[in-house]
C-alpha cells in the first residue's frame, strides 16, 4: 500500500482466527525498516506509526494460540511511505539546477569584480599618465615660452633702439610694426603660459574681501576713452557710469588679480566686437547666497550652435565678425578657468544677431573656498588703475593679456623697490630702468624715505648717500637697526669711489654699493641678483622653519623678531580664535606690515606662519604621546579635527595618526 507523506499516520487494528479463549491470545508487531525488533504488545490488538520516513517498509504482526504457542510465520503487509514534494527527482533536477545557476553568477560576479578592478587600474594608470602628460605639457609651455621670450625681447629692445636712433618716418612706422606684432605674439605667448598653469592646478588664488561694485566700476572707468572713440554708451547697473546716486555695496570673496583678468577680456571683447554707436551695459544683482555679473553688448550676437564652445580654447566663431576682429581663442578659455577657480559659474547668452550677454555667478561667503585659498588681508581698489587712458587700436584686435593692457596686475605682482633720491630727473631715470620689472615707489629725502619704509616694508631699498635732512648712511644704519626693517637689503648709490667711502657704507649693512654714473643694466642685474638670493635664503629659511623651527639661524634682528612672534603665539596656542590681528596687536605692528615682515623672512603669510606654528607644536605633542589625535587638535588651537587633519597632512605629508605611530615605531 502506498501512503503520502503528508498521511503519513498509520495505524493498524489486527486480531488472530481463534475463537476459544480469545483473551488468552498474545500478539507482537514490527515495522521492518523502523522498529528493531519485535514488539509484544499482550492481548492489545492495534498498533500506531507517526512521521515515517519516506520508504518503502514491511509490517509484520504475529500471535499465539489459546494455549500460548506462537505462530512464526504471521502476517506481512507491504508498506509505501511516497517522498515529498521536495525530495522528488524533478525538485532535485530543480537543486541542480539553482545550485549551477548561483555558481555561474557568482562566476560573472566575481569576473565582473576583475574586469571592475581591471578598469579602475587602467583608469588609474591612464590618470597617472594624463598627469604626466599634463606635468610635460606645462614644462614645455614654460620652456617655450622662455625660448620664445629671448628672442623677442631682443626684436622688442633692437625695434626700440632703432626707432629713437632713426629719424626716417617711414622707418618708424616699420619698427612700429615689427614692435606691434612683437608685441602680440608675447601676448599669446604669456596667455598660454597662464592658461596652461591654471589648467596644470599650479595656480592658486587669494581671495580677500572686496566691494564688487566699486571694483567692477573702476575696471570699467578704463574703457572709457575707447568707448567714446567708437560712440559706444556705457552703462552700470542701468545708469551712466558717472551716476553713483543709487548703488549699493556688494561684497565678495575675490582674487582681485586674477578676476581684473576676467573682466578685462570681456570687456575688452565686449568693445572690440561692438559696432559704432551700440551699448555695453554692465548689471550687477544679488541673490541671497549668490551675486550674477552681467556684461552684456550689443550689435552683434554669437549663433546658438556654437554657444556652448565659446570657451575651448583656440576655439573661434567662424562668421563675419572673426574675419573682421582677429582673435587666438585663448582669452574666453582663461576666463573660464579663472572662474572656475572661484568656484563660480559662467555662461553665454545670445540671440544670434543683436546681442550677447555674459553671465558670471558667483558665491556670497568663503565657505566655498578652501581654508589656504582666503586671506584675511583687506587690498584697497579705490586707488586709480595703472591702464593708460587712451588704449590703442591693439585692445580692440587682441584679447586682453597679463602682461601687456593688465599691467596693473603685473605690478601687484611685482617686486616693491624703493627709491631714495634727492635728484628728480635722476630718481626719473632709475624708476624707467626699473619700472618694466618692478613696483617702483619714490621718496625725495632720507626722511622721507624711513618713514615709507616703515610703512609698506618694501622688497628692496635703493637710495643716494648725499641727500636733505637725512643721508643713505643714516638711513642705511637706521633700517638695519629697526626690526621691522632690517631685513629689508639695501643698495647705495654714490659718487664717491674711495675705497673707504665703500666700507663705511658696507659696514652700516648696506647689502651693494654702485658708484655713480653706474651702467643702467648693471643696477638692474644688482636688484635682480640681490632679490634672488633673498628669496632663496627666505626659502632655506622656510624648509628649516618647518623642520626645526628652534634650531634655525638667522640674523640677530631677525631672530629677536621671530623669538619674539613665536613667544606670542606659544603664549595663546590653545586659543583657536587667535589669529593675524590678534599677533599684530600683540607685536606692535600693522597687518600689512607683519604680513611683508614675515613674508620677507620665511616666504610664508602670517596665517601660514602661525598654522605651521601650531603643527609643529602638534608634532612635540604626538611624540610625546601627549593625548590622542582630537585632545592635540584642540591643545594647539584647532577648533576642527578635520581641518587639524588635512592641515597636517598637506604640510607633513601624512595624517597625525601615521606620523604619531611612525614616532612610536622609532621608539
Amino acid at each position: 500500500m502506498s501512503i503520502p507523506f503528508s498521511d503519513n499516520y498509520i495505524s493498524f487494528e489486527f486480531a488472530a482466527l481463534d475463537y476459544n479463549n480469545p483473551e488468552k491470545i498474545q500478539y507482537a508487531y514490527m515495522m521492518e525498516g523502523f522498529d528493531k525488533d519485535w514488539i509484544y504488545s499482550g492481548n492489545q490488538r492495534f498498533a500506531t506509526y507517526t512521521n515515517l520516513d519516506a520508504g518503502d517498509y514491511k509490517f509484520r504482526v504475529k500471535s499465539t494460540n489459546s494455549d500460548g504457542v506462537w505462530n512464526e510465520e504471521g502476517t506481512t503487509i507491504k508498506v509505501t511511505i511516497l517522498p515529498p514534494w521536495w525530495q522528488t527527482w524533478w525538485a532535485y533536477i530543480i537543486y541542480a539546477l539553482s545550485f549551477i545557476s548561483i555558481l555561474y553568477f557568482m562566476r560573472q560576479f566575481e569576473l565582473k569584480r576583475v574586469k571592475l578592478r581591471n578598469e579602475l587600474q587602467l583608469k588609474d594608470i591612464e590618470a597617472k599618465k594624463l598627469q604626466e602628460v599634463d606635468k610635460l605639457k606645462s614644462r614645455f609651455f614654460a620652456n617655450i615660452s622662455h625660448e620664445f621670450r629671448t628672442p623677442l625681447t631682443l626684436i622688442l629692445g633692437l625695434t626700440n633702439k632703432l626707432s629713437s636712433r632713426n629719424a626716417d618716418i617711414e622707418a618708424r612706422k616699420d619698427h612700429n610694426v615689427i614692435r606691434k606684432n612683437a608685441d602680440r605674439l608675447l601676448q599669446l605667448i604669456n596667455q598660454l603660459l597662464e592658461l596652461s598653469k591654471l589648467e596644470a592646478g599650479s595656480t592658486k588664488i587669494q581671495a580677500s574681501k572686496t566691494d564688487l561694485v566699486k571694483f567692477l566700476r573702476r575696471v570699467l572707468s578704463s574703457f572709457i576713452s575707447i568707448a567714446d572713440q567708437k560712440k559706444i554708451q556705457i552703462l552700470f547697473n542701468g545708469n551712466p557710469l558717472s551716476d553713483q546716486s543709487s548703488e549699493k555695496e556688494v561684497f565678495l570673496y575675490l582674487d582681485i588679480e586674477k578676476f581684473e583678468t576676467v573682466i578685462y577680456n570681456l570687456l575688452s571683447n565686449a568693445l572690440k566686437f561692438s559696432p559704432e554707436g551700440e551699448k555695453l551695459e554692465v548689471e550687477v544683482i544679488s541673490h541671497l547666497q549668490s551675486v550674477e555679473i552681467k556684461i552684456t553688448n550689443t550689435g552683434i550676437g554669437i549663433p546658438k550652435e556654437k554657444l556652448p564652445f565659446v570657451f575651448n580654447r583656440f576655439y573661434q566663431v567662424d562668421e563675419s565678425m572673426q574675419r573682421d576682429h582677429e582673435g587666438s581663442g585663448i582669452g574666453l578659455a582663461l576666463v573660464k578657468e579663472i572662474v572656475d577657480l572661484h568656484n563660480g559659474e559662467i555662461n553665454v547668452l545670445s540671440d544670434g544677431e543683436r546681442w550677447t550677454t555674459f553671465l558670471i555667478k558667483l558665491n556670497v561667503g568663503r565657505a566655498h573656498f578652501n581654508p589656504d585659498e582666503v586671506t584675511d588681508e583687506i587690498i584697497e581698489i579705490d586707488k586709480p588703475t595703472t591702464v593708460p587712458e587712451k588704449l590703442d587700436e591693439e585692445l580692440l584686435s587682441e584679447e586682453v593679456t597679463s602682461d601687456k593692457a593688465l599691467k596693473n596686475i603685473d605690478k601687484s605682482e611685482a617686486k616693491i623697490i624703493l627709491l631714495v633720491e634727492d635728484n628728480f630727473d635722476l630718481r626719473n631715470y632709475i624708476s624707467e630702468q626699473l619700472e618694466d620689472e618692478f613696483t617702483i615707489f619714490e621718496a625725495e629725502n632720507g626722511e622721507k624715505g624711513l618713514e615709507m619704509a616703515g610703512e609698506m616694508i618694501p622688497d628692496l631699498i635703493v637710495s643716494d648717500i648725499m641727500m636733505p635732512k637725512m643721508n643713505g648712511y643714516e638711513l642705511c644704519k637706521k633700517i638695519k637697526m629697526d626690526f621691522k626693517t632690517s631685513h629689508i637689503p639695501v643698495i647705495l648709490l654714490t659718487a664717491k669711489a674711495a675705497r673707504e667711502d665703500k666700507i663705511e657704507g658696507l659696514e652700516l649693512g648696506a647689502d651693494d654699493y654702485l658708484v655713480k654714473p653706474f651702467d643702467p643694466d648693471e643696477l638692474k642685474l644688482r636688484v635682480q641678483n640681490l632679490i634672488k638670493s633673498r628669496q632663496l635664503l627666505r626659502e632655506k629659511l622656510r624648509i628649516e622653519l618647518l623642520q626645526k623651527p628652534k634650531e634655525v639661524s638667522v640674523p640677530s634682528t631677525e631672530r629677536v623678531f621671530l623669538e619674539n612672534v613665536n613667544t606670542t603665539i606659544e603664549e595663546n596656542i590653545e586659543n583657536e580664535n587667535f589669529g593675524v590681528d590678534e599677533l599684530s596687536r600683540a607685536i606692535g605692528l600693522s597687518r600689512s606690515q607683519l604680513h611683508r615682515k614675515i613674508k620677507a623672512i620665511c616666504s610664508q603669510s602670517t596665517t601660514e606662519f602661525i598654522r605651521n606654528f601650531r603643527l609643529q607644536r602638534a608634532t612635540d605633542l604626538l611624540k610625546q604621546d601627549a593625548g590622542n589625535i582630537a585632545e592635540i587638535a584642540y591643545m594647539v588651537g584647532f577648533g576642527s579635527q578635520a581641518y587639524f587633519t588635512k592641515s597636517f597632512q598637506e604640510l607633513f605629508g601624512c595624517s597625525p595618526s601615521e606620523y604619531k605611530k611612525s614616532q612610536q615605531d622609532l621608539v
